[in-house]
């Protein structure tokens, strides 16, 4: 068996599956992004997850929100742009 390809991501059939290790799980079905960049340890507080958004400094999805208080669900990745996002799990 050959080795992976040294990227970020493994891609099995045109699925991308995220690096282990990038993730936040869920003990709820949602998470304010706010509480989500905080449990990422993107953020040392709640609050400074809220500046950081407010900023424009955060992305969902690829697109910039500026709404802390958005909410994620299992799926969803979030992370500061231009960096290697996190992934919301259940």
């Amino acid at each position: 068996m050959g080795t992976l390809p040294a990227s970020k991501n493994l891609v099995i059939e045109n699925i991308i599956m995220p690096t282990p290790g990038r993730a936040i799980t869920l003990n709820s079905p949602t998470i304010s992004l706010a509480q989500a960049l905080k449990k990422a340890g993107i953020a040392t507080t709640g609050g400074q997850g809220k500046h950081m958004v407010r900023e424009g400094l955060i992305e969902v999805n690829g697109a910039v929100v500026i709404l802390p208080g958005a909410t994620l669900s299992p799926g969803d990745r979030f992370g500061p742009k231009g960096e290697e996002p996190w992934v919301v799990q259940a």
